[in-house]
């Protein structure tokens, strides 16, 4: 059941919650998280789009067999499904955003598309929603192993100490680079790593690896 939204809900919370309530979602799905927060219809079609995508990759890599034109065709029509199903107008905000006189981190997240995201996922034995989280710097980074922090820094091609300082550096700074709305999301408390592991939706045997790191 959909909770009921408040106003100004924040977004990547929506998504979030979309993710683990509809892991694989339909049209139907999308439609019915649509009516609750109209100003996300968009953003919330594109997520799911991925997780159709990332569900049937996953499958095939399960099952070790070669994708079929059926496959495609099917993949296809479920994502025409989506995009034909809602009609979304939206405005991009004429965000302002106050200069910081300390220079940011950089970020290893920079330039990366979905099937960046979803590289960086199958790296890491993880899926893109846990990758969000910390590309969002939603994990706490003291609760992070270090077994797991170099993995994460190599996952992402970056230097160590440049993943740290990026995940260590506050939430107001983390961009939102996908999912834009006219609402600006508020810092939510961080959770700790096995929280975050365990708040992802990730199978009983990537939950392992991960807090195995």
């Amino acid at each position: 059941m959909i909770q009921a939204a408040t106003r100004g809900h924040a977004l990547e919370d929506v998504l979030y919650q979309f993710t683990l309530a509809h892991p694989q979602p339909d049209a139907d799905d999308v439609e019915a998280y649509a009516r609750d927060y109209p100003q996300y219809a968009r953003e919330l079609t594109e997520l799911a789009i991925d997780l159709v995508i990332e569900a049937r990759l996953r499958a095939v890599e399960d099952a070790v067999i070669t994708r079929t034109d059926d496959d495609d065709m099917a993949l296809e029509r479920a994502i025409s499904r989506f995009q034909n199903g809602l009609f979304v107008q939206t405005q991009e905000p004429a965000a302002t955003r106050a200069a910081s006189d300390a220079p940011a981190p950089i970020d290893p997240f920079a330039g990366l598309d979905k099937a960046g995201m979803r590289a960086v996922a199958r790296a890491l034995n993880a899926n893109t929603v846990f990758v969000m989280k910390l590309r969002d710097r939603r994990i706490r980074p003291e609760t992070m192993t270090p077994g797991f922090l170099v993995a994460a820094a190599h996952a992402l091609n970056a230097a160590n100490d440049d993943f740290r300082d990026y995940v260590g550096a506050p939430r107001a700074m983390a961009g939102r680079r996908r999912y834009k709305s006219d609402v600006t999301p508020e810092a939510a408390e961080k959770e700790t790593f096995e929280e975050a592991v365990h708040g992802s939706g990730l199978s009983p045997e990537q939950t392992a690896f991960l807090l195995g790191l």
